[in-house]
Parts: C-alpha cells; structure tokens; sequence
C-alpha cells in the first residue's frame, strides 16, 4: 500500500500577500491503517491557522506539506537507508523518513512548491514499485 496526501497554503498570487497563506479556520486530517483487525499505524494532523502557521513546530517557514505512508513486506532498515541516501541531495526542503512498526515507512516533506513535494514522492513511489513489486510506476495526480 502506498498512501500519500499534500497540504498546500494557498494558490494564486493572493497566496503570497503576507497573512493570506492558510485560509481556513482548522484542518484535521486522520488516517488509521489497520492490519487483520489491529491498529498499526495512527496519523493526526491538526493545523489551525489562527497560530503562527508558517513558525516553529507547524509549518517552519514552509507552506507546503506532503506525507507519504508505504507498507509493504520487506520494507526494513536496510530498505528506509536506501531511500534517505535517495533523498539526501534534494535541498530547499526538509524531509522526515521514519521506519513502521510493520513492514513499512513514513514520509513529510515541507516545502516551498507542490512541484518539490511531488517530485520526492514520485521518486520514492518509483523506488518503491521498481524495488519492492517490480512494477513500473503509475500515473497518480489527481486534479
């Protein structure tokens, strides 16, 4: 299973105008993964822009977020380190890879563009399906 979601702070050129990045009042987002019937992964992101959005702890001067859950049977340590030297020349974003407690990993990535986000993400699902199924990758943008 591949799992990905993207957050953005706006669009458009109004977007940039100091103080309109985040226009709504609360964004919570909760993802449950359950494997034969027990919870395995737990995901809640909570963002209310009424805070200091783009500070420290929310979104650290970034104000695009993108997340990523993979779990698949041979997803190890071994496999997460491939992925982070993957990532390791990508600069101009912050990138958090965390192993599962099943098979699996986890991926954010804040950045400045969607265009970063989506092209971190679609490297990893190309490693991924390349690597762990043997499989080209697809075309998943939805618009």
């Amino acid at each position: 299973m591949i799992w990905r979601n993207s957050l953005s702070g706006g669009s458009g050129s109004a977007s940039h105008v100091a103080g309109s990045w985040f226009r709504y009042d609360l964004l919570q987002s909760r993802t449950d993964v359950y494997m034969e019937d027990q919870l395995v992964l737990y995901d809640h992101l909570k963002l209310e822009p009424d805070r200091d959005m783009l500070g420290l702890g929310y979104m650290e001067g970034f104000t695009h977020l993108g997340s990523l859950i993979a779990i698949q049977e041979g997803i190890d340590a071994g496999f997460v380190e491939r992925i982070h030297r993957l990532l390791e020349p990508f600069s101009g974003v912050k990138i958090g890879l965390s192993m599962l407690m099943v098979p699996g990993l986890s991926l954010r990535v804040l950045a400045q563009r969607t265009q970063d986000v989506e092209t971190i993400f679609d490297l990893c699902r190309a490693f991924l399906r390349g690597n762990r199924w043997g499989t080209k990758t697809a075309f998943l943008r939805k618009y």
